[in-house]
Parts: C-alpha cells; sequence; structure tokens
C-alpha cells in the first residue's frame, strides 16, 4: 500500500514540477580531490618505542552522480590478513557537519564518522565510535591533510583512559598516475 502511495506522490507531485536536484556546497565540492585510485603506506603503531608494522594498500574513490557523495574502497593486509574497507562520505548542510560511514573486515559494527574541515577542506577532522581491537568501545579521531593535488596522510588516534588521542595508524596516500 506504501508503495501505491508513493507512486501516486510521485506522479502528481514531483512530475507535476519541475526536480531540481541540489547544488554541491564548497564541501561537497571539495570530495572531487579524492576521486581516483591512490596507492598508499599503512603505518600500525603497536605499542610506544616500537617500530610500525609497515603495509602498502590501495583506495580506490569515486563520485556518487549529482557529486554529493564520494566513495571509497580501500584494500590492504593488515597482520598478514586480507583486509577491506569500504566508506561513504559527503556533507550534511542542515548539520553543518562532514559525515560518512564505515565499514571494514575487522569490525561487525557500522561506524559513523562526523567532524569539520578547515583551510578550504584540505583538512578533515572525524570523530567516531567503535570498537578497539580487545572489542571496548573507544572514541576515535581521524584527521586527513591534503599536503598537495597528489598526496593525502591520514592519521587514525584513539582516545585513551586519560582523555588525550593517541595515534594508532598514519596512511599516506599518493594519486596513482
Amino acid at each position: 500500500m506504501r508503495m501505491i502511495r508513493l507512486a501516486a506522490f510521485v506522479t502528481t507531485g514531483l512530475l507535476a514540477q519541475e526536480f531540481a536536484p541540489p547544488k554541491p556546497t564548497p564541501h561537497h565540492l571539495a570530495l572531487q580531490r579524492q576521486v581516483g585510485t591512490w596507492d598508499a603506506v599503512v603505518k600500525v603503531f603497536t605499542a610506544p618505542g616500537q617500530p610500525p608494522m609497515v603495509s602498502k594498500a590501495v583506495e580506490v574513490n569515486t563520485l556518487v552522480p549529482g557529486g554529493l557523495w564520494l566513495t571509497s574502497v580501500f584494500k590492504s593486509e593488515l597482520m598478514g590478513t586480507p583486509f577491506e574497507g569500504r566508506g561513504i562520505f559527503g556533507f550534511d548542510p542542515a548539520l553543518g557537519k562532514h559525515v560518512g560511514t564505515w565499514i571494514d573486515s575487522t569490525v561487525m559494527a557500522l561506524a559513523h564518522p562526523m567532524g569539520t574541515c578547515k583551510d578550504g577542506c584540505k583538512e578533515v577532522t572525524l570523530t567516531f565510535e567503535g570498537p578497539d581491537m580487545t572489542g571496548k568501545t573507544v572514541t576515535y579521531q581521524n584527521i586527513t591533510v591534503e599536503q598537495g593535488p597528489d598526496r593525502r596522510v591520514m592519521t587514525l588516534h584513539v582516545k585513551g583512559p586519560e582523555g588525550t588521542f593517541q595515534p594508532t595508524m598514519e596512511i599516506t596516500y599518493t594519486r596513482r598516475k
């Protein structure tokens, strides 16, 4: 019954009016800079004073038609195991925030990062709750900084018991030519 009502609304309401898709804001337009295939070097910090575990990755980013959302597919190896993550990122004008979703092959929870940007969205800071390696829910902070048109660095931090954020991972992306 709902589908019939929806069809009636669409045919009598929307089709009778001219449909104008929303115009991307400068925040949405900044997403275009991340489109493409990116080779990445992943550093995972396991313990203070220990060298990081280093691996390579590939990220492929595309815009959803209309330019309002960026989809991301990230593939790597994590401690000898294949790793894959997928995200959708954009800007919600009603909230005035950058928003997203993230899933990957290491957790059974959907992450909902949200945050702000500065310097023309060349630096984006997103915060979200999620499980750590032990399953305990912690607060993460993801800071991505564009260092030029073909290079960006993302640092993932976790909030410790003392309330400060400590880096747990750094990914350096280089645009594939």
